[in-house]
């Protein structure tokens, strides 16, 4: 069952953020703002890649015993009634839950797409055209992004993953060149794409609180090593220009700005603070000791997570399967059999078995998987499989 591996998934990539949290308050002096944003694209990525998807058994999860009493009317196409298993509820549950987050967020994400499109004038300023176009080849861009203009946003973004464009609210900014240096590096880097997998990682697991504080987490640090790589180089001076800037934005309050494409949208004190001392703090180089070890580190938790969690995930496939505990005591017995039919829709959801075995009868209810169509006959071969137990 999907349902059972997305379980899987966010148990991994929540232990490996529980671990990288707790590492980096170790760490404070080492990672820097870069790698700090680095690890944030791990942590997600960590939750959609299956690493560690070993010893599934999808074929044997209806084999569980724990099944509640309701009738799944979805299932029954023959007049049976079976029963709906508890993972099965549950990923009803994380379907729906799935649903609604997707249909608000691509309904948001096109209202917002029209309302700004319909705002966005193309730049006829061609000393900014310019500066964008030097800035682009200053920065290494293969292709210079489209510039428009937008009165009525409240500060500088990037929209567009195929086709990026650049959107500017204010011409007369004393650090023009520093503030269309950061909104390029976000072209370039492909932030807009991590951003939209964080998103998908929400809806997917959207019953994780963890994910959420990630996606918040790789937010603010996509800020974070922004500003320091545009103001690596920059004096004092400039630096605070640059602020001055960040600060006026974020008092703006125009329009609502679309979370999926604006990285700079109003901004609370607490970020702001973190950006500015960011922004003013020194670069300490640090030894490469202490680099090598807080790399090791994250090895060995990448590693630890996905083995502690592919023991749990095998373990679960054994309990599921039934097959160990259920032979060594003797009580069930698992069964597969096949029943021809005349045509598809015949095909029971489930049928009734039982078999004499060892002096003793054993029967219970097999449970439909799949069918293979026999051009010979003409019949339609159907298999059954489940568990039996002694009667």
């Amino acid at each position: 069952m999907i349902f059972k591996h997305i379980i899987i998934m966010s148990l991994t990539g929540s232990l490996f953020y529980l671990s990288i949290k707790l590492l980096k308050m170790f760490f404070k002096d080492v990672i820097d703002s870069n790698q700090e944003y680095i690890l944030s694209i791990i942590m997600n990525l960590m939750y959609v890649l299956p690493l560690h998807l070993i010893s599934i058994n999808p074929g044997r999860i209806h084999n569980v015993k724990h099944t509640l009493s309701f009738v799944n009317v979805f299932n029954n196409t023959s007049g049976d009634y079976g029963t709906i298993n508890i993972y099965q509820i549950f990923s009803y549950i994380w379907i729906i839950g799935m649903g609604i987050y997707f249909i608000f967020t691509l309904t948001k994400f096109y209202y917002v797409q029209i309302q700004i499109n319909k705002m966005n004038k193309p730049l006829k300023d061609e000393s900014i055209v310019q500066m964008v176009e030097m800035t682009s080849n200053k920065i290494g861009l293969k292709s210079v992004p489209r510039v428009f203009f937008n009165l009525h946003s409240s500060s500088p973004f990037v929209m567009g993953l195929l086709k990026p464009s650049l959107v500017l609210n204010n011409l007369n900014d004393t650090s023009m060149e520093l503030i269309l240096e950061h909104e390029l590096i976000h072209i370039k880097r492909k932030d807009l794409l991590f951003r939209y997998i964080c998103l998908i990682s929400c809806g997917i697991f959207w019953f994780c609180p963890l994910i959420f504080f990630l996606k918040k987490e790789l937010l603010i640090s996509c800020e974070l090593s922004c500003d320091k790589k545009v103001l690596n180089q920059a004096s004092v001076s400039e630096k605070v220009k640059y602020f001055r800037s960040v600060l006026s934005y974020a008092k703006t309050k125009n329009i609502e700005q679309s979370r999926f494409c604006n990285f700079a949208k109003q901004e609370k004190k607490s970020i702001l603070q973190r950006r500015m001392d960011n922004m003013f703090k020194k670069s300490k180089k640090a030894n490469l000791f202490k680099r090598t070890i807080a790399t090791t580190c994250i090895a060995i938790l990448s590693l630890g997570v996905i083995l502690i969690v592919s023991t749990v995930n095998s373990r679960i496939s054994i309990r599921e399967s039934d097959i160990e505990v259920d032979s060594s005591s003797g009580t069930y017995k698992s069964k597969m059999v096949t029943q021809n039919y005349t045509s598809k829709s015949s095909i029971p959801s489930s049928v009734p078995y039982s078999e004499y075995i060892d002096r003793e009868w054993w029967g219970g209810l097999l449970k439909y998987e799949s069918y293979e169509y026999l051009s010979a006959s003409k019949l339609y071969q159907a298999t059954f499989s489940g568990t039996m137990e002694k009667q």
